[in-house]
C-alpha cells in the first residue's frame, strides 16, 4: 500500500488517545535536529488531533469532524479541519526560534508554541508506541490562559 493511502487511512481511522501523565509516556530534552527529526519525520509527517471521520452516503456532508496538522520539513504546513461537513486547509509557516527552558519554542505564522515531544505507549501490544507532540503557548502571565494542542502520529 502506497504511503499516501496508509496515511489517509491512518487520518481515518486514527485514535487520539488523552494524553494524561502517566501510562508509559517518555521525555526527553530534543535539539533542534531531534525535535525537526520528530515533528517532520526527515520531510513530512501528519499528525492527528482530532480524529478524522467522513461519511460516503449520497447527500450526506463529507466529514463529519477532524483536525490535522502537516508538517514539513521546508516549513511549510497545513492544517486541515472539518467546518460544516466541508474540509477546509490553511496553510501556515513554521520555525524553530530558540528554547523557552529545555524545550524548544517553535513559531507558527505569528503564534509561538512549546513544543513537548513524547512517546506514549501503544494500546495494542507489539505496537510501535505513538509519538505525541503537545504545543503550549507560552505562560506570559498569571491571568493568561495557555493554549494547548495535543497531536499524535501512529507509526505504520
Amino acid at each position: 500500500m502506497r504511503r499516501a493511502a496508509r496515511i489517509g487511512m491512518l487520518v481515518l481511522i486514527g485514535v487520539l488517545s488523552a494524553v494524561g501523565s502517566s501510562g508509559g509516556e517518555s521525555t526527553a530534552t530534543p535539539t533542534v535536529e531531534s525535535a525537526m527529526s520528530h515533528l517532520t519525520g526527515g520531510g513530512q509527517r501528519v499528525w492527528v488531533k482530532r480524529r478524522w471521520v467522513m461519511v460516503l452516503a449520497e447527500g450526506a456532508p463529507g466529514c463529519v469532524q477532524g483536525e490535522i496538522w502537516t508538517f514539513g520539513q521546508d516549513g511549510k504546513g497545513v492544517k486541515r479541519t472539518c467546518v460544516n461537513g466541508v474540509a477546509r486547509d490553511e496553510k501556515f509557516t513554521w520555525a524553530w526560534v530558540g528554547t523557552e527552558g529545555d524545550l524548544p519554542l517553535l513559531k507558527v505564522d505569528e503564534k509561538h508554541y512549546v513544543a513537548d515531544f513524547r512517546h506514549r505507549k501503544a494500546q495494542v501490544e507489539g505496537d510501535p508506541p505513538v509519538l505525541v507532540t503537545i504545543l503550549r503557548t507560552p505562560r506570559t502571565s498569571q491571568v493568561t490562559p495557555v493554549e494547548e494542542i495535543i497531536l499524535e502520529f501512529e507509526n505504520m
